[in-house]
C-alpha cells in the first residue's frame, strides 16, 4: 500500500492493520507508526501528532497527517520533542 493510502485510511478509519513502505510506517490500532515511533494516535476522539523532526520522510509523513486530519474537520493536538521510540502519544489509556 501507498504511504499517502495507509494515511488516509488511518485517519477516516476502519483499518486498525496495515503497513507501508515494506512495514516502515504502519498502522497499529489506534496509532500510526514510523519504524518504532509513534507518529499519530487517537484516543477518545482527540487526534495527537507527533511533529519532532526527524528526517525528511519521516516529516512527510507527519505533514500529511496534520493535512489530512486538518481537511477532515478535525483540530489535532500537535506535540513536539516526543523521543525516537516514544510508543503513546496521549497519557490517557
Amino acid at each position: 500500500m501507498r504511504t499517502a493510502d495507509l494515511i488516509d485510511k488511518f485517519i477516516i478509519g476502519g483499518l486498525e492493520k496495515g503497513d507501508a513502505s515494506n512495514g516502515r510506517l504502519y498502522i497499529e490500532d489506534n496509532k500510526i507508526m514510523n519504524y518504532n515511533t509513534c507518529l499519530a494516535e487517537i484516543v477518545h476522539g482527540n487526534w495527537y501528532v507527533n511533529i519532532t523532526k526527524y528526517s525528511p520522510t519521516t516529516s512527510k509523513h507527519q505533514n500529511r497527517i496534520v493535512r489530512g486530519l486538518k481537511e477532515r474537520g478535525h483540530n489535532p493536538i500537535l506535540l513536539d520533542l516526543m523521543p525516537i521510540g516514544c510508543q503513546k502519544l496521549s497519557l490517557r489509556k
